[in-house]
């Protein structure tokens, strides 16, 4: 079972995940696994700002001030968003900087 992400966690993305920048959207391959990924905007986005060690409430509150969204649903998507990234083993998660 997936440990409970909450604003606090640090995220930070894997070195060993060879990424594209294709402009608006990042193509990744887990080298680990052999799976290609390809993130939209938003995706780009949060990719672009865990290159370092960063939380998921600064992530939040950075989106917030990029896009148009109500805070509840930026969180609700940063989360299903960190989800799959943990799930693929995209990133590294700790619960401090």
């Amino acid at each position: 079972m997936m440990q409970q992400l909450t604003l606090e966690m640090v995220i930070r993305r894997k070195k060993e995940i060879s990424a594209a920048d294709l402009g608006m959207e990042v193509a990744m391959l887990n080298e680990e696994n052999g799976m290609y990924y390809a993130l939209g905007e938003v995706g780009t986005r949060i990719w672009q700002l865990i290159e370092n060690e960063v939380s998921i409430k600064t992530i939040v509150e950075q989106l917030l001030l990029e896009y148009e969204v109500e805070k509840d649903e930026c969180e609700k998507d940063v989360f299903a968003f960190m989800d799959k990234m943990v799930a693929s083993k995209l990133v590294y998660i700790s619960n401090c900087i």
